[in-house]
């Protein structure tokens, strides 16, 4: 017979999972938490038979939303199986079948349960597979009826583990990267390098997140008030459990002998500060730790982002700034004091979410690059150290800025270090 609907999917935890194959009982009963509108059921508990209880103590449900919701006790019962039923499982899942109970009760090893008249019990049942590895499935069940349901178990394990050998997560999972400047731009660098798998990042901005932030932040209402870098902190643990992540409210400009024991032995420092002296400073202090830095910000109002990387060796802002204004071009900087607008006069909102993810998400993939490259992965060079992307293109604007195009990303070099410059001459 056809399933009348599609029932709640259940996630069983781990920890559960294992402790039910371990315990060498044919049945039990378990607990969950249910959100009806949801259509998904969380077990919280198990029993072998009825006479020992066992909590799921997974992390993940520490962090799941329904961990407040009301418990009921004792609402399914578990089967230990033979192998063909979750074989008629898949089948009947794929279809939209459902079966007769009777189909559920010949397969059970022992313990069956007569189903309630009044409602579904959901009913979870493993087996073996050929390889001798656990495979779990979900029932509902009446008294006339088993429909299949969707079911997960779900472990502790870091989301970045199902890239597999797609991605060197082992290899990033070493580096150490510092964000400076935990804005707009850099809250979308922060989570993009934990998305690469970066396996620690230091967090340094001394601001709070205020109403206007939100509507180009990563942090929400809920973190009003907080310091963004602790804040975010706590949005990066909270999806990658195993990240390192440290948080320091400090002023880059005024407190620069607290952030430079920051830097030391780091591998890569992304600068997403929203001031010209700020930039200047990180580049600084960059170029004095011998660290690769990746300056990200947007420029004439946020017609243009613009991704610097400055690498031992190699020019700083300061001279590729220097070179630009001996060839004529603009010097776009003096913008960036501006805040690029708060939403109210005299200034506007110019610059939108997308606008600056798109130039934190370049940025925080050119820092990764630039680790991988130097470790010899030479597929992950970048076409060049300075990148001058078109968000709200304006013409008439002198070159490097010149873009035409919307998405259009014009990458240039950075140049060699200028004669006298006191960033790049020896301390």
């Amino acid at each position: 017979m056809m399933a009348d609907s599609m029932p709640p999917m259940l996630l069983l935890p781990v920890d559960a999972a294992e402790r039910i194959e371990a315990w060498g009982a044919n049945w039990g009963l378990f607990d969950v938490r249910l959100d009806p509108t949801e259509d998904l059921a969380v077990v919280c508990g198990i029993w072998r038979r009825e006479d020992l209880r066992w909590p799921a103590r997974a992390k993940w449900l520490t962090g799941h939303y329904l961990r407040y919701a009301g418990e009921r006790s004792r609402v399914g019962t578990w089967y230990h199986t033979d192998a063909a039923l979750y074989g008629l499982h898949q089948a009947a899942l794929a279809r939209s079948l459902a079966v007769a109970p009777s189909a559920l009760r010949d397969a059970v090893l022992g313990g069956w349960r007569i189903p309630p008249t009044d409602r579904s019990m959901p009913v979870m049942t493993w087996a073996s597979d050929v390889n001798g590895n656990p495979v779990w499935s979900v029932w509902w069940v009446s008294h006339d009826s088993a429909v299949p349901g969707l079911m997960e178990v779900v472990s502790d394990s870091s989301p970045l583990s199902y890239l597999g050998g797609a991605w060197p997560v082992d290899e990033l999972g070493s580096v150490s990267a510092v964000v400076i400047g935990v804005g707009s731009i850099g809250s979308v660098v922060s989570e993009t390098l934990a998305d690469y798998a970066v396996g620690r990042l230091v967090l340094v901005d001394p601001d709070r997140l205020l109403q206007h932030n939100l509507v180009r932040h990563r942090l929400g209402p809920r973190d009003l008030g907080r310091l963004k870098v602790r804040a975010m902190r706590d949005l990066l643990k909270e999806r990658h459990p195993d990240l390192e992540v440290e948080a320091h409210p400090l002023d880059v400009i005024f407190e620069a002998d607290q952030v430079r024991p920051l830097l030391s032995g780091v591998d890569v420092i992304v600068g997403a500060t929203d001031g010209v002296a700020s930039r200047r400073v990180v580049n600084h202090l960059a170029r004095r730790a011998g660290v690769p830095a990746i300056l990200a910000c947007v420029l004439e109002n946020g017609a243009l982002g613009e991704i610097i990387r400055v690498r031992p060796g190699s020019g700083c802002l300061l001279c590729y700034r220097s070179r630009l204004d001996a060839e004529g071009a603009l010097d776009p900087e003096p913008e960036l004091d501006q805040e690029y607008g708060l939403g109210s006069p005299p200034l506007p909102m110019t610059a939108v979410a997308g606008d600056l993810a798109a130039v934190g998400t370049l940025a925080a993939k050119a820092a990764v690059s630039t680790v991988l490259e130097s470790r010899g992965r030479w597929a992950q060079r970048l076409p060049g150290d300075v990148a001058v992307v078109g968000l709200q293109p304006v013409p008439g604007l002198p070159q490097p800025f010149d873009v035409e195009r919307s998405s259009e990303v014009r990458w240039v070099d950075l140049g060699p270090s200028k004669s006298g410059c006191l960033t790049c001459a020896a301390p």
